[in-house]
């Protein structure tokens, strides 16, 4: 995978990027991930998705 630092030194668009690493990198795509859940101590997806932008909020 091209690194963020080499497009931009090439002078290339780095945004929008691909849903395949959205999906690996924004936690908002991963409220069913394990270790997201049990950080925020929950397992429901709509509280998961409440107390991660919660946090957001507090960022």
């Amino acid at each position: 995978m091209v690194t963020v630092r080499g497009m931009r030194s090439r002078g290339e668009a780095t945004v929008p990027s691909t849903i395949g690493v959205e999906k690996m990198t924004n936690p908002f795509l991963r409220w069913d991930s394990p270790a997201i859940q049990a950080t925020l101590e929950t397992s429901d997806p709509v509280r998961t998705f409440t107390k991660l932008r919660g946090r957001k909020d507090l960022f």
